[in-house]
């Protein structure tokens, strides 16, 4: 499908929403994220689109492996699919934190979960606000290394305005989910402004 450019907020939104392609342009939800969280080791950020979240993590004094199917920006040299890595591509990963295609998160998630069980590591997904609510995503919130839900008090911009255009008012709240090897217990639910 060939979208013509457009010159409205709309149209640039359904266009993003129809490649599935929401980067996180905001920068509050990685400072959300850190408030209550600390990364281990390198961080995976594996559907890293425009390394966003990536360059947030670094300005944070975190190191990170981004990687995406497309190679949309220069940090991703080699484009990869996350799918076909049987093992995390660095040996210091020990975390992976994402916000993968809506349409994969369910599949995303399980395999970050396998990637970092080796080194005991953690994985924080960015998503809408009600997928621990879903049956089909049951088994990812009864799974015993889920450990926090960290519920953000804003809604993330995805669309940056044109200048002199009128800032978006996003529709969806949205989460940090937390899976962790090292968590035991019932999972926390911790707020961020």
């Amino acid at each position: 499908m060939n979208l013509a450019p457009s010159n409205t907020m709309r149209d640039r939104t359904h266009e993003a929403r129809s490649h599935d392609a929401y980067m996180t342009i905001d920068p509050r939800p990685i400072p959300a994220l850190l408030k209550h969280i600390k990364p281990r080791g390198v961080v995976w950020e594996p559907a890293a689109g425009n390394c966003d979240m990536a360059n947030r993590l670094e300005e944070a004094g975190y190191m990170t492996y981004p990687t995406d199917l497309i190679a949309r920006v220069p940090e991703i040299a080699h484009p990869q699919d996350f799918f076909q890595f049987s093992e995390a591509p660095d040996k210091d990963i020990q975390t992976v934190i994402t916000n993968p295609p809506n349409k994969l998160n369910r599949s995303f998630a399980q395999h970050a979960i396998r990637m970092v069980e080796p080194a005991r590591g953690l994985v924080a997904f960015y998503q809408r606000h009600e997928w621990d609510t879903t049956q089909r995503a049951a088994f990812l919130f009864d799974h015993p290394i889920y450990a926090m839900k960290i519920i953000c008090r804003f809604r993330p911009i995805w669309v940056k305005p044109e200048p002199g255009e009128k800032p978006p008012s996003p529709f969806h709240k949205w989460s940090w989910y937390v899976w962790d090897w090292q968590h035991q217990g019932p999972p926390i639910i911790r707020f961020s402004p």
